[in-house]
This record gives C-alpha cells, structure tokens and sequence, in this order.
C-alpha cells in the first residue's frame, strides 16, 4: 500500500472499530439501551477518533 493511503485508512479502520464496539457494548450487552441514542454516540466516537487519529496538514510557523 502507499503512503497516502495507510495514513487514511488506519483512522477510519479505527474510526469503525470503536463505533462498532460500542454499538455491540450499548445494544447487545445491555439489551435496553434505545438504538437512536446508541447510533448517535457511535457515530460521535467514531468521528472523534478519526478526527483524533488523522494527521493534518503540518502548518507553518
């Protein structure tokens, strides 16, 4: 793989990983979790930690 893809793709392989597991922590764990709020709280994990994990563009001092 090249550069520029590996430096996406392990944020977003990560990214889904967390919102996945929290969704089978919140809905299959604990049964009665509702599915609306479970699904918004995966997808705000998921994008902080893709947001955490992205590396931006370097700026300039």
């Amino acid at each position: 793989m090249s550069n520029k893809i590996t430096r996406r793709l392990i944020p977003v392989i990560s990214a889904l990983s967390v919102a996945a597991f929290f969704l089978f922590a919140a809905l299959w764990v604990n049964g009665n979790f509702p599915f609306p709020i479970a699904l918004s709280i995966g997808i705000v994990l998921g994008t902080g930690t893709y947001l955490a994990m992205a590396k931006g563009s370097p700026r300039k001092a």
